[in-house]
């Protein structure tokens, strides 16, 4: 616990140091925490004085937090005093259940032999905050043990928003009136022999009770060393502190922290607090600002009870603000720290004749890098962003391979102590990939690319020669490259095959390309023999691409309804647009006219084959012109995945290189209307076509720098820049968490952010991109200005989940008896993977082979092809392909049982391997054996190797109600995989659970759907829901909605807001399971509570609708940067443009609509174009100049006093075919509609 304290002061004080600007001469300062042998009172008043020892009693107690789990074995024998065949089973628990136990219906003791015998399962009636005995009732066979068991089960549970503590457990049984003592486990003496699922779920933790009137002391004398007191230290003081009812009082001290020169802390102020469980209190300064005096030698700590009744308390913390020596930062040796110290240094930078003293950076060399360090840590600049490579260069290893000197991208590094990240990160491979690959090598490799062309540092170059051997040597003489590596017993390393790392000129390969590219012109002439094999590997690739890709031009294939351009690299826009990429650096490094000739030519084919993914023109229709995720495998052609998502930026430089204009405003509309909604209303992990909000990531932040920062470069708007310094506040601590996710003082860059928590493990890619990424910012004045700014406003698109609105007027789902779906616990695992197999998945599947039909995997589940794994971080189930696994739970018209009418939902944690796929279903068995489906989740969408947990578990949607005449429900895993290694196809599953469903009309399992589920409104049935709207204005309203399929006439829904007149919409008549996100509607709604009307007037068609989305028509937010300047972002979808300026300039600025122009015109044709300018308030603006251009081609109106204007405009006889932009301009405004030209006079159709 003291440990997490620090940790948290620490992060806190980091935040705090952003935003706040100290005195030039202000001392640079670290938090140190003091030894305090037994602080956290675990062992009583040991190294503590006192008066009165009868005051304390020390206690030890069992912490169960919410989700822990713990659970032994007692051997079934028959012998004195052990479980016997026919024994009833008691236990009895000496408890705490702390006041935030507000859930009444928990599974706190369980006794099981083949099923559960007995339990406490009911916590209602008991008193919260006191220490009780409770003991357990029947449940099964009057808590008999039957006979053919082997073990008797002991259970612990807590499945409470709140924490139970336990000190005690007896368990005996009884047979013919005689009692017999199983065991005591008196949890003061440890846990021994008792598992767990999770060492933070459940811990033993110490405590000191002190009645009223108790006191004691002891002192800390002061001394060297970061964990002992010092003078000048500014002290800080928690404690955990646990009372009764009826203490609230500020002037009761519990801690006193002295140096009896003064009282620098006490802890008093209790006021507020929660009562009848353990919370955290801090310190309240006394005297001298909490600074230890110059002329004490030690501190004292006093411990009191001064109410009137018993406190716990546990955890004593002492942390100190400490000054460290400040004289490595003066420079010039005037004894202050101030910018004639950073002129200094500056001048010495210049002079050539470093002093290695201000070497901060620890590199070896004098660079601007120490200049950074400088204004960061000394000068304590709040402006200056640190980046630190500390935790980079830890995470690329130097190795030495075949004599040659290279570097190694290790792939991923968890926290050594998740609660002290001070403690630092260790690296951590995966079974089926490996420990590195060539992928995050050549983004390491680009990201010390960028450190060296900004600070010219030798560290950064040598490792970029190191890094392009390591690419040369995964290359093979064709091109392609292999990507992962592996280490053998030796050490040797070693060209792994797997899945993502075959042979092949994929996303790995050209990822190579584009840091070779992007490296050769760094190369210095010493360099000249490197350079020339780097220039024969950039040809190479350039042949190998054109063999991909030249073959296939021309030709197309339709996927999902789309055309989509055969030729692209893989099949792939994603995987095509990294290839322009690296086309792109490597014409800018070549110098040879036919190589810059053949680059152009394989720039214009890719770059037309990016631009047919895109998707639509319109600012309010989704996808709004995005590019979409075109592929093979894709199950929507409104597919969207944030991480790499870089084709505005390939489509804007292949714009540039081709000299395609059509292709720089695709662009342009994609940034302006699609990804300024993700940074204005909320990002996406992808789209399908909702968005899937979470986790975010730094690979997903650095694509959206650098799809602004190309489009800053190719069309030197100001905007761009601007969009991707905000896109970069993510990393400084803009976020949904305000949490910095990259840490400067240590260089993590941490993996991924959800809206409830930070994912704190810190990979390889996740440092490439984000150094990466902020290098370039840096490089940028104008986005570097807005790196540290903070949304103060915002004005956002806001999602109306119908289920959610659905289940708030119902109960929640009623959790019923699964036995044994944890399916987690590796001591009641019957059928397990051998112990030698350890994680090397070859030898599982070999185990998994054995496992023949219908064999005990688990307590109550039997499969095939299916053995129990014990995964580094979650024991599971692993099925291979035709694996299988299954269990039954009776239908037998018991209380609290499912019953015939009941709806299912079944849920758990799942996960599969590239090429699987999971079946999860549960069907209702009759007396004749007859099945009917009554739920999954076979339409589940599953991303290769990620856990669906937690929030994210899986759900099965409901297919049937369960029938009359049904005996037992079956719940079933099946898994079927065609990957070409069959031991790394395989699906993983834990922590099942079944509950019978309030809401019958939910249906889940639906991945392209908003929140992961939708409702299947009934015929005939109305609805109303009062919903709440944060800001007034006027939206556009978007339906989800969800396919049901088959013949007939598409279904209709009626949806209305309050009284005003609603809409009757005609629902998609599609294949089933296809979603689709319409707009519907425009109405003006105020702030506050509003009436949302839903109607199925169909007596024959059920609706599944899905979310309603509310889109201001401007949605914008406001961003304040460190100087106090606030900067405004407004995505205009009447006027089809996004505006950037003062809130003043967006106030003040016209608003033009563009009447859509006729479309078929022909080039050298003389078009008409009309349109409306209008101000902030909807009143029309006369007498403005209005310029309308398409391509080169300009024209001038003037507004009448109705706002209106119209131009006439000859069109370029040679304009390009296809849509151009249209776009009209006021002094202080614009709008943009889209022109699509058929022909043209030079060219006849």
């Amino acid at each position: 616990m003291i440990k997490k304290q620090l940790i948290s002061l620490l992060i806190l004080c980091l935040v705090v140091t952003i935003g706040v600007v100290p005195s030039s001469n202000a001392a640079e300062t670290t938090i140190v925490q003091y030894a305090i042998n037994n602080g956290d009172l675990s062992n009583g008043l040991t190294n503590w004085e006192t008066g009165d020892a009868s005051k304390f009693t020390a206690r030890k107690h069992l912490t169960l937090k919410p989700g822990a789990a713990l659970w032994r074995a007692i051997p079934i024998t028959g012998m004195a005093n052990a479980p016997a065949a026919g024994d009833s089973v008691h236990a009895k628990a000496t408890v705490i259940l702390n006041g935030d136990v507000t859930k009444n219906d928990n599974v706190l003791i369980r006794m099981n032999a083949g099923s559960a015998l007995a339990e406490i399962n009911d916590l209602s009636g008991l008193e919260r905050g006191k220490e009780i005995d409770v003991t357990t009732k029947f449940i099964n066979n009057n808590g008999v043990i039957p006979t053919g068991q082997n073990d008797l089960w002991i259970e612990i549970h807590n499945d409470t928003p709140g924490t139970i503590e336990i000190s005690k457990l007896v368990v005996w049984g009884e047979a013919n009136g005689v009692v017999k003592n199983y065991a005591t486990y008196d949890f003061s003496a440890g846990m021994a022999g008792w598992d767990n699922n999770g060492a933070d779920k459940s811990y033993l933790t110490g405590s000191l009770l002190m009645l009223p009137g108790a006191a004691a002391w002891r002192n800390i004398p002061y001394g060297e060393g970061n964990d002992k007191p010092q003078a000048g230290d500014k002290i800080k003081v928690k404690t955990d502190l646990f009372v009764d009812e009826g203490v609230n009082r500020t002037d009761g001290v519990f801690v006193r922290v002295h140096d009896t020169k003064g009282t620098q802390v006490d802890l008093k102020n209790i006021a507020d607090t929660p009562r009848g469980t353990w919370f955290t209190v801090q310190d309240a300064v006394m005297t001298n600002g909490g600074i230890l005096h110059d002329d004490a030698v030690e501190i004292w700590v006093e411990l009191h009870n001064e109410t009137d009744k018993p406190v716990r308390i546990r955890n004593i913390g002492i942390s100190a603000e400490r000054e460290e020596s400040m004289s490595k930062y003066d420079v010039n040796g005037d004894k202050a720290i101030d910018a004639k110290d950073e002129k200094a240094l500056t001048v010495m930078l210049k002079s050539g004749k470093p002093d290695l003293k201000y070497d901060y950076d620890t590199d070896g060399q004098l660079t601007a890098k120490d200049l950074s360090f400088f204004r960061k840590y000394g000068l304590k600049r709040a402006d200056e962003v640190y980046l630190n490579l500390k935790h980079f260069n830890f995470m690329n290893e130097k190795v030495t391979i075949d004599g040659i000197p290279m570097f190694i991208t290790h792939l991923y590094s968890e926290p050594v102590d998740r609660n002290d990240l001070s403690k630092g990160y260790e690296w951590v491979g995966d079974p089926q990939e490996g420990f590195a690959a060539v992928d995050d090598v050549a983004r390491a490799v680009i990201a010390y690319v960028e450190h060296y062309k900004t600070y010219g540092d030798a560290f950064s170059y040598d490792m970029i020669k190191r890094g392009l051997e390591f690419l040369m040597w995964m290359q093979h003489d064709d091109g392609d490259f292999d990507n992962f590596v592996v280490k053998d017993a030796d050490g040797t390393i070693y060209k792994k095959d797997s899945h993502s790392s075959q042979k092949s000129f994929s996303w790995w390969a050209v990822r190579a390309y584009e840091a070779m590219g992007r490296s050769l012109p760094q190369l210095k002439k010493a360099d000249k023999e490197l350079g020339a094999r780097v220039t024969a590997r950039l040809n190479l690739n350039l042949k190998r691409l054109k063999e991909k890709t030249d073959p296939n031009y021309g030709q197309y294939v339709t996927l999902e309804g789309v055309k989509v351009a055969k030729w692209l690299l893989m099949g792939d826009v994603w995987v095509s647009s990294i290839a322009v990429n690296a086309l792109r650096e490597h014409y800018n490094a070549t110098n040879d006219a036919s190589v810059k000739k053949s680059i152009r030519e394989s720039v214009r084919k890719l770059g037309e084959g990016i631009y047919m993914a895109r998707r639509g023109t319109s600012f309010r229709d989704f996808p709004y012109g995005g590019i979409m995720q075109h592929n093979g495998d894709m199950t929507t052609p409104d597919r969207w995945d944030e991480w790499g998502s870089i084709q505005v930026r390939a489509l804007a430089f292949a714009g540039k290189i081709a000299g395609q204009t059509q292709w720089i405003e695709a662009a342009e509309q994609a940034a302006d209307a699609f990804l300024s909604d993700l940074l204005i209303s909320g990002r996406a992990e992808n789209l399908h076509p909702n968005k899937k909000p979470y986790p975010l990531i730094n690979y997903g932040t650095a694509s959206y720098v650098d799809n602004y920062l190309a489009l800053y470069e190719v069309t030197g708007k100001k905007k761009y820049a601007v969009m991707a310094g905000l896109a970069g506040t993510w990393w400084t601590g803009n976020n949904v968490r305000s949490f910095p996710m990259f840490d400067q003082k240590n260089g993590y860059a941490y993996d991924g952010l959800y809206d409830t928590r930070v994912n704190i493990n810190s990979g390889g890619e996740s440092l490439d991109e984000a150094l990466r990424a902020l290098l370039r910012i840096r490089n940028n004045s104008i986005a570097q200005s807005y790196l540290l700014g903070v949304t103060t406003s915002e004005h956002n698109a806001q999602t109306i989940e119908i289920e959610n609105l659905y289940k708030s007027s119902a109960p929640a789902d009623i959790e019923m008896t699964l036995p044994e779906g944890a399916l987690n616990v590796p001591e009641k695992a019957v059928t397990k993977q051998d112990a030698d197999s350890g994680s090397d998945e070859a030898k599982v599947y070999d185990d998994a082979m054995l496992v023949g039909d219908n064999t005990l995997i688990y307590p109550n589940w039997k499969g095939q092809k299916t053995i129990f794994v014990a995964a580094s971080g979650h024991n599971n189930i692993r099925l291979f392909d035709d694996g299988s696994i299954q269990t039954s739970i009776p239908i037998d018209g018991k209380q609290g049982s499912f019953q015939a009418g009941d709806y299912v939902r079944l849920q758990f944690n799942g996960r599969v391997e590239f090429d699987t796929r999971l079946r999860a279903e549960v069907v209702a068995v009759n007396a004749a054996g007859e099945e009917l489906l009554v739920a999954d989740a076979n339409d589940m969408s599953y991303h290769p190797r990620t856990w669906y947990s937690g929030d994210g578990a899986v759900s099965t949607t409901p297919r049937a109600a369960i029938p009359a005449g049904t005996v037992e429900l079956v719940v079933r895993f099946i898994t079927d995989a065609d990957n070409p290694k069959p031991y790394e196809g395989y699906a993983s599953i834990a922590d099942a659970k079944i509950y019978k469903m309030s809401v019958p009309e939910v249906r889940y399992a639906s991945p392209d759907s908003s929140g992961g589920a939708y409702v299947e409104m009934p015929t005939s049935q109305q609805k109303s829901f009062e919903i709440k709207v944060p800001k007034a204005g006027v939206y556009d309203v978007m339906l989800s909605s969800v396919a049901a399929g088959g013949d007939g006439a598409a279904p209709n829904v009626f949806i209305g807001f309050d009284d005003q007149a609603g809409n009757n919409v005609p629902l998609p008549n599609a294949p089933a399971g296809d979603v689709s996100l319409k707009r519907i509607a425009k109405v003006t709604l105020t702030a506050g509570k509003h009436e949302l009307h839903l109607n199925n007037p169909s007596d024959t068609h059920k609706a599944n609708i899905d979310a309603i989305i509310l889109y201001p028509v401007e949605s914008s937010v406001v961003i304040s940067t460190l100087d106090g300047t606030q900067t405004q972002v407004v995505r205009d979808s009447v006027s089809g443009t996004l505006f950037v300026g003062t809130p003043v300039e967006a106030a003040a600025r016209d608003r033009i609509s563009i009447n859509m122009p006729m479309n078929g015109v022909r080039g050298g044709q003389k078009v008409t174009l009309s349109g409306k300018v209008t101000n902030a308030a909807g009143k029309a603006v006369s007498g403005k100049t209005v310029t309308v251009t398409i391509g080169n081609v300009s024209a001038k109106g003037k507004t009448t006093d109705k706002g209106v204007f119209t131009v006439f405009l000859t069109l370029q006889p040679t304009l390009a075919l296809g849509q151009h932009r249209v776009t009209a301009t006021t002094g202080t405004g614009e709008g943009t509609t889209w022109i699509s030209l058929t022909g043209n006079h030079s060219k006849p159709d």
